[in-house]
């Protein structure tokens, strides 16, 4: 009985932090990150650059409406209410 409570006791204290900490799809990013420059697959080389951190809004991208660039001064102009349009199944090869 002694190993049953003991070995419940050393899950229960493994399983613990795992429940209670956040857990993050990205590494952690305060505000920006950095993209380094690369080549697109028709040759077009991109600069690297900053852009917001990715999360699951776009109400906090540069990009949106009532933010601005900290990099660029730019301000943005996308509506943060639409909805991107994405092709339908049919298009895809």
């Amino acid at each position: 009985m002694k190993r049953f409570l003991l070995a419940a006791a050393f899950a229960a204290a493994l399983l613990t932090p795992a429940a209670i900490a956040p857990t993050q799809t990205h590494a952690a990013c305060y505000g920006s990150t950095w993209i380094d420059g690369y080549y697109r697959a028709d040759g077009t080389y991109v600069s690297g650059h900053h852009r917001s951190c990715p999360n699951d809004t776009t109400s906090d991208n540069w990009t949106t409406r009532g933010n601005e660039n900290p990099w660029t001064g730019t301000p943005g102009t996308r509506d943060p209410y639409s909805t991107p349009w994405y092709p339908s199944r049919s298009y895809w090869p």
